[in-house]
């Protein structure tokens, strides 16, 4: 396998990965949102 082959074949894993997370993060940050909001009412 070419090392340039090597080296790209990464990157799409990473990104999955990578949205993943975010797409967790965003999803916790919105659900500690929703509890303030409940709170305050």
């Amino acid at each position: 396998m070419p090392e340039s082959e090597n080296f790209l074949k990464p990157i799409p894993f990473d990104f999955h990965a990578v949205y993943a997370i975010i797409r967790t993060e965003l999803g916790k940050t919105l659900l500690y949102i929703g509890k303030d909001v409940e709170r305050d009412k």
